[in-house]
């Protein structure tokens, strides 16, 4: 079994080295694999490789040494060069090929085993680059020696005599090599970086997945510069072996690369806010910039699809013949192609288009370059983000910005009457103008309301989308404070002045002087109030008497709540008592003013919910007045609750009604029952209660007087009372066709309990006395969980209140009916309105049930075996006759033995016993 373990392990890691290794291909023709080095800018002909089979060819894969596919050229083998890097140095191979003459410049002593790449190259601008990675069996043995494999990569031709090596050391005319670009020498495969050259360039390789080689170089970029453009030159891609031909190397160049920057053809894509861009939303237009081709005076446009295979598809040509005009400093790409008069395009999600611009240029003839987009599928985003608050004045600003630039924007901001609902059923309505742009603002909006801004975007391509946003200002984070300066004139006149008024919250100001003998505080005597606006400096109050302590209270009020602050003066031979000295100073609780001064600035009134209290004995109506109405304080509010009881001195309590307002009225009282109302004031600084009871025609007694609950009262005893009550249900109904019963919900009811006596012979014909059964439920109806052979039983129900068990009445429930004589607690022949006859009796379990009666009405037959045990059901339709027959061939589940019919109506069940033989 180890073995198979083992084999099993070899099987999953190879598939895992094998990731990151590259992969060759040499079976493309040599012109195939030299044009896919080409990039923008450039035209590649006439292409020539000269070197042993399999020395060259395409690798892919490359990812992990930073160019993932293009032209690899090696002193030995392409397959030698992939990955991955083993123990110890990798025998190269011995080609038998001769060198270069141009390598061998570059190096003392001779090369061999050349592989080398020519090809003209006409570039339109004024510079050729490309990119490549170096890399080598040599490192890190033979750095510093004679055995120094080498490579180049030549540029000649117009303004170049001689040949030029371009693959150098950035920023030098140092050519790339082993001893130019290393981490020193060591025998081992990692070496310690001491001696090194350009180590930031190098890579050690030891143990790499991706290539054979020990080592290998960073990107580099070959560039020639200073050219002139549309001339041709040839470019020699070289490499070979020196001193020895045992190790090898490779150069690995990225495809596509080989372009010329500046050509006088330019351009790229982008979106219509100018992001530069290849993938574009099907939603939106694609916008080519064209400013960086040379205006020639006009300029040719076409469209190609990219087909799977890689191949291309001509669509279409701008209007008309190609040309147009002037230069393509910013093209509708989408606009022009959609609109074409002979071959309009209609462009697709997942399709990469390729577009065309050529000029005719005096010097280069016909220069063109392509420049492929690909359309995704077409989704935009109405999402946005709300990027400012500006509170100012007692109203706010709010800036908003669209998270996406799609060429249509709409704007709006509704109110709401629920704080963050975007829903249109809370909508009021619209408070501003419809607006556009990626960002807006909306001015001068209520921060006491509520909003949300609703936002759509939507092109020619794709529908409207929208997103709602509720908007909540902060206005109020700097709300914190009602401090003023405060000084006393020798005329006795109080100054307020240097307070920073909240104009921006629109707030006002209540300011009040209380006078006190004492110089802690207190008693005080209201002296003098008023409200302002703004925070000017102004004269607060006048007439203020020697040796009197005055106590100043200043309040905001705005609808970020409201903040009090308070000073004490005291004047006296010029002398000021600081406020440390007084109970009241400094930061107070608003509510303090509140004792004083209950209805706002005026004059001060107590704080109370008392009332007065009337009832029209005629109608039953009880009416309230309350003395107080605290007409300058809108937050104050009334809750008014009555109880009913028997009891004159309160309880047991029935609930009966509550109610909201400065005042009650009640209108259907009834004689003799003793009401009890209670009032609850409540405001920010708290609550107070008062109750009174009063009794239609229920004499001249003093009930008020008697009412230990009636003046003053906790606020919690309201409360208190509601939890208390639980009375038991007095609508007991059974229906006999489902065998449920069902009672009212009861307020406060923890559950309830069932209790069932069978043959109850205090409702049924019955001389036995059963024990009572009993089932706890949570909902207030139970279903019967058997058949009771007599259908004859009594029931109650109890209810599980906070502290007891409060029951209710016991009712009798009999739906059967038999013609006999009454009795005291069933009903008489004249009453029976069901007859059911089943023949023949006893059977064979083949049988037929006659069911007639008085009254046209729905029934069901249930058919029992003795245990209990439901046999089967029918649900009949009473004919127009009043009576109906049933064929039932019951043999198929129907043994031997004793059975209960039971036929039920909406009113009334009757039990037949039959015998099955």
């Amino acid at each position: 079994m180890k073995k198979i373990y083992y084999i099993l392990a070899i099987l999953c890691i190879v598939p895992m080295i094998a990731l990151g290794q590259i992969t060759v291909n040499t079976n493309q023709t040599n012109n195939a694999l030299i044009q896919s080095l080409g990039g923008t800018g450039v035209t590649i002909s006439n292409v020539n490789i000269t070197g042993p089979n399999n020395s060259f060819g395409q690798f892919s894969n490359g990812a992990n040494i930073g160019i993932n596919q293009g032209l690899l050229l090696t002193s030995g083998s392409v397959q030698n060069a992939v990955g991955p890097n083993p123990a110890g140095n990798q025998n190269g191979v011995q080609n038998g090929a001769a060198g270069n003459g141009l390598l061998d410049g570059l190096v003392t002593g001779s090369t061999q085993d050349a592989c080398v790449v020519t090809f003209d190259i006409v570039p339109s601008g004024t510079s050729i680059n490309f990119n490549y990675v170096f890399a080598s069996e040599e490192y890190h043995q033979y750095v510093n020696s004679q055995f120094n494999d080498v490579f180049g990569f030549f540029i000649s031709g117009p303004g170049i005599t001689t040949p030029q090596n371009i693959a150098i050391i950035p920023g030098t005319n140092t050519p790339v090599a082993i001893n130019t670009i290393n981490n020193g020498q060591t025998t081992a495969c990692n070496s310690n970086g001491s001696a090194a050259t350009n180590p930031q360039l190098f890579n050690d390789n030891c143990g790499g997945a991706a290539i054979s080689y020990n080592g290998f170089t960073n990107v580099l970029q070959a560039q020639a510069n200073n050219l002139t453009p549309c001339q041709t030159y040839t470019i020699t891609l070289a490499i070979a072996d020196v001193g020895d031909d045992r190790l090898d190397s490779g150069v690995f160049i990225q495809q596509g690369t080989f372009s010329s920057d500046n050509s006088i053809v330019d351009f790229h894509f982008e979106h219509e806010n100018g992001t530069i861009d290849t993938e574009f939303n099907l939603c939106e237009d694609v916008f080519l910039d064209g400013t960086a081709t040379s205006n020639t005076g006009s300029f040719f446009m076409d469209i190609w699809r990219v087909n799977a295979d890689g191949s291309l598809s001509w669509l279409s040509a701008q209007d008309p013949n190609g040309w147009a005009q002037g230069s393509p400093d910013l093209v509708n790409v989408t606009e022009t192609f959609v609109n074409d008069a002979n071959n309009p395009v209609t462009f697709q999600a997942g399709v990469t288009y390729e577009v065309k611009i050529a000029v005719s240029d005096p010097n280069c003839g016909w220069v063109e370059e392509t420049r492929r987009f690909t359309y995704t599928e077409g989704q935009m985003s109405s999402a946005f983000d709300i990027v400012d608050y500006d509170c100012h004045d007692g109203v706010f600003d709010v800036t908003v910005t669209a998270e996406d630039s799609a060429p249509n924007q709409w704007w709006r901001v509704y109110e709401t009457s629920v704080a963050g609902s975007t829903s249109g059923a809370d909508t009021i309505g619209p408070v501003t103008g419809i607006q556009g742009g990626t960002t807006t603002t909306f001015t001068n909006l209520d921060p006491t309301k509520f909003y949300y801004i609703k936002h759509g975007v939507w092109t020619n391509n794709c529908p409207w989308q929208e997103t709602r946003i509720p908007l909540t200002p902060n206005c109020c984070d700097e709300f914190d404070s009602a401090d003023f300066s405060l000084g006393l004139d020798f005329d006795y006149d109080f100054q307020i002045g240097n307070y920073n008024g909240y104009d921006d919250l629109g707030a006002t100001h209540e300011w009040y002087v209380l006078s006190s003998p004492n110089e802690t505080g207190g008693p005080y005597t209201p002296e003098f109030s008023t409200t302002t606006t703004g925070g000017a400096d102004f004269e607060l109050f006048t007439g203020a008497q020697f040796g009197v302590y005055y106590t100043i209270v200043h309040k905001v009020i705005s609808y970020c709540g409201e903040i009090c602050y308070a000073q004490v003066q005291y004047q006296k031979e010029a002398e000021t008592l600081r406020t440390e000295n007084s109970a009241v100073a400094a930061e107070i609780d608003c509510c303090l003013v509140f004792d004083f001064w209950p209805n706002g600035p005026g004059e001060p009134e107590e704080f109370t919910a008392a009332f007065d209290i009337g009832i029209d004995p005629q109608s039953g109506t009880i009416q309230t007045f309350v003395p107080n109405t605290y007409p300058n304080n809108s937050s104050i509010e009334h809750e008014w609750t009555l109880f009913s009881s028997s009891n004159e001195t309160g309880g047991p309590f029935t609930l009966v009604d509550e109610s909201t307002g400065v005042n009650y009225s009640y209108s259907t009282a009834q004689d003799g029952l003793y009401y009890f109302l209670f009032h609850k004031v409540k405001s920010d600084c708290g609550e107070v209660c008062f109750a009174q009871t009063i009794c239609r025609n229920c004499g001249e007694a003093d009930i008020a007087g008697s009412c230990e609950l009636c003046g003053v009262i906790d606020c919690s005893l309201i409360d208190e009372i509601k939890e208390s009550i639980c009375d038991a249900p007095t609508s007991l109904v059974y229906s006999c066709k489902t065998a449920t019963l069902n009672w009212e919900d009861i307020p406060n009811a923890e559950g309830y309990i069932v209790e069932i006596i069978w043959d109850d012979p205090t409702c049924c014909k019955s001389s036995q006395s059963n024990s009572p059964q009993q089932w706890s439920v949570t909902e207030s109806k139970f279903q019967l969980p058997y058949i009771n052979v007599s259908g004859c039983f009594s029931w109650k129900i109890g209810v599980k209140c906070k502290e007891d068990i409060v029951w209710s009445d016991k009712k009798c429930s009999s739906c059967f009916t038999k013609p006999h004589e009454p009795s005291p607690h069933e009903p008489g022949p004249s009453d029976v309105k069901t007859v059911a006859k089943i023949s023949p009796n006893p059977n064979d379990g083949n049988m037929n049930i006659e069911i007639s009666g008085k009254d046209k009405t729905d029934f069901t037959v249930s058919v029992y075996r003795f245990d209990g045990t439901l046999i089967k059901t029918f649900d009949k339709n009473r004919i127009e006759t009043g009576s109906i027959t049933i064929n039932w061939n019951g043999k198929s589940v129907l043994t031997q033995g004793m059975y209960f019919f039971v036929i039920t109506t909406d009113t009334e069940t009757i039990t037949k016993k039959v015998m099955v033989e």
